[in-house]
């Protein structure tokens, strides 16, 4: 361990109460200890809590009723959400790679942002951010693995964008189930190679 001051190499010098290695520069006595990785980010939220939170997400609670449980701000929670599911995304990316697969299947989760399709069209709104939104789904059909995913709306760009996913996800495959309408969307592309094409044709 190197001192920030001197740039000399400094001693160790006990533990803090957490166990964490200190140490003590003899130039300018200053006392420090190495830096380490939050968990968390720059969030003061302790870990006990965040797990707690995180695990009542993933059972199904609302953000309000989590907030009257445990007494946490909405914002904290939208914020460790939003942390978690960049750290998931992270990982799935890293580790998802050229996996085999016997039977992969393709599905769509319908869901809208702030107003239906309908609503924002007799509105006259035309934000891309508003209205119908699909989350794009890949899993492995026994085992129910998730694979990789894609949110977006139903169009062709986003499509093909949720097929170049898959093909850097999964390495091979022998079977390809989805319905109808995402079979469709995804023969219209270019991108689709033969076999896929195959797979998909009735």
């Amino acid at each position: 361990m190197t001192c920030h001051n001197c740039q000399l190499k400094a001693v160790k010098a006990g533990k803090d109460h957490k166990g964490n290695q200190r140490y003590r520069c003899d130039k300018c006595k200053r006392r420090f200890q190495a830096e380490q990785d939050k968990l968390l980010g720059n969030m003061y939220l302790p870990e006990e809590k965040a797990l707690m939170v995180l695990q009542m997400l993933v059972e199904g609670n609302s953000i309000r009723s989590i907030t009257r449980i445990t007494g946490i701000e909405k914002k904290t929670i939208l914020t460790l959400l939003s942390v978690a599911g960049g750290r998931c995304e992270d990982l799935m990316n890293r580790k998802m790679r050229k996996v085999k697969v016997n039977d992969l299947q393709l599905d769509e989760i319908w869901t809208f942002c702030r107003m239906k399709e309908k609503v924002k069209t007799r509105k006259g709104l035309t934000s891309d951010h508003l209205g119908d939104a699909y989350c794009f789904t890949a899993f492995e059909r026994d085992s129910k693995l998730m694979l990789t995913w894609h949110l977006g709306r139903r169009t062709e760009q986003d499509t093909a964008a949720f097929i170049e996913k898959v093909y850097d996800t999964v390495e091979r495959t022998t079977n390809i189930i989805c319905d109808c309408l995402f079979a469709r969307n995804a023969l219209k592309l270019r991108a689709v190679s033969e076999d896929l094409r195959r797979t998909f044709r009735p």
